[in-house]
């Protein structure tokens, strides 16, 4: 692929380019919806991902060229371009050209100031729209390679935030940072356990050589209801603002947090514990009056707070079933996440219920969940290699990869 980003620079733009990068995609092994209830988060950077090429104009035009080619060879319909002036601006920001002005923006706006122009080629395998950060790791690629080419000496960190403004401030997207860490910070041959309240990962090898990680699309894209999506996260908030409530005005604080009142601290949900949900609709809400559930059912706010405490919990027990080479008892638990993703968090839409009973069922197949945000994406499965013909071709095989960079 480095041959043939390359090679289409040079046939698009008559020049060779100054550098060759890489940005993976990213895959939720564990952790669905703990990302903004301070959970941990069991994922890994993809060995699939978008490649870059770039080199520098005196002037202020930035020329990007794009392929896809996640299906096999780019046909004319997976092949597009635009071109626009830092000063005068793009007349065309729909689909993916909105991620390339906003990563420019973002550095500017965070006072990395980029003055001149730039030619760009874009190669991709990752597939688009799939459940796999694809927009998340054209936006980190796109930060990298301008860093890089203009010297501007941005860390990692500082990178993920910015890519992260680029998508949330600029494009009106909802990403966690966990997506760009993900994407920078990956590892060949490892998971990283990232602790989303403290920031704080540790790498954990993968080296089962009887099982591999796929994805399967679903057919919907990630996220196809925004709707449900909002509902669940405020369903989440108001659970725990009930909890907060019932405990302050007993003066008892569960959460390690020691102002008054209700919100004055980032308290997590996921840092109540399996028993304070179970003591959720009997205890909690009698206590919460006259706190507003938002006209939400308790049954239903009770079920939120079971998934993201327990998918909590089963992001650090997966870590250690592959520390300690389970990988059985991992795809055991990369199920009962399924199960929980789809019964207690609602999450999951009609093909994908269909995909996961199948899977469920389907020799050699050891775990399968639907990824990331839910509502469409992809299914995540963990299968012996030995079996894959039983799963279908419609599966992509996923190799933990290294993080987004300088590759050439």
């Amino acid at each position: 692929m480095i041959n043939t980003v390359t090679e289409s620079f040079e046939k698009i733009f008559g020049a060779k380019p100054e550098g060759v990068y890489f940005a993976p995609g990213r895959v939720d092994i564990m952790g669905n919806h703990c990302e903004y209830n301070g959970g941990n988060i069991l994922c890994m950077a993809t060995d699939l991902g978008i490649y870059g090429t770039i080199k520098l104009r005196e002037d202020d035009r930035i020329r990007v060229h794009t392929e896809n080619r996640s299906k096999g060879e780019a046909s004319a319909a997976l092949i597009d371009d635009m071109e626009y002036s830092l000063t005068a601006g793009a007349n065309d920001c729909s689909g993916w050209r909105a991620y390339i002005t906003a990563a420019v923006k973002a550095l500017n706006d965070n006072g990395f100031e980029v003055r001149k122009g730039f030619d760009a080629c874009l190669v991709s395998d990752l597939p688009m729209g799939e459940g796999l950060a694809s927009s998340t790791a054209l936006t980190v690629l796109i930060c990298v390679m301008i860093n890089d080419a203009f010297s501007l000496g941005i860390s990692p960190d500082k990178l993920a935030g910015i890519a992260q403004y680029a998508e949330n401030k600029l494009c009106g997207r909802q990403t966690h940072i966990k997506d760009q860490f993900a994407i920078l910070f990956g590892k060949k041959d490892s998971a990283i356990l990232l602790d989303t309240a403290e920031y704080d990962y540790d790498y954990i090898e993968i080296k089962n050589a009887d099982t591999e990680f796929g994805v399967i699309f679903t057919g919907d894209v990630e996220c196809s209801d925004k709707n449900a999506y909002a509902t669940r996260r405020r369903e989440t908030q108001t659970a725990l603002e009930i909890m907060q409530y019932a405990y302050n005005v007993s003066g008892t604080d569960i959460f390690g947090y020691t102002k008054d009142g209700v919100g004055n601290e980032p308290a997590y949900a996921c840092k109540a514990t399996s028993q304070l949900v179970e003591d959720f609709v009997d205890y909690f809400m009698p206590r919460a009056y006259p706190r507003d559930n938002h006209g939400f059912d308790p049954q239903d706010l009770y079920k939120r707070m079971r998934h993201v405490v327990s998918e909590n919990e089963r992001a650090k027990i997966a870590g250690a079933a592959i520390q300690h080479n389970d990988y059985k008892g991992l795809g055991e638990w990369i199920t009962e996440s399924g199960k929980s993703f789809r019964y207690d968090y609602e999450a999951t839409l009609l093909k994908a219920d269909h995909m996961l009973d199948n899977l469920w069922n389907t020799d050699g197949v050891l775990g399968a969940k639907l990824m990331g945000t839910g509502f469409g994406g992809s299914v995540l499965t963990l299968f012996d290699k030995e079996k894959i013909d039983k799963i279908g071709n419609k599966l992509t095989v996923i190799k933990p990869g290294n993080g987004a960079g300088r590759i050439g």
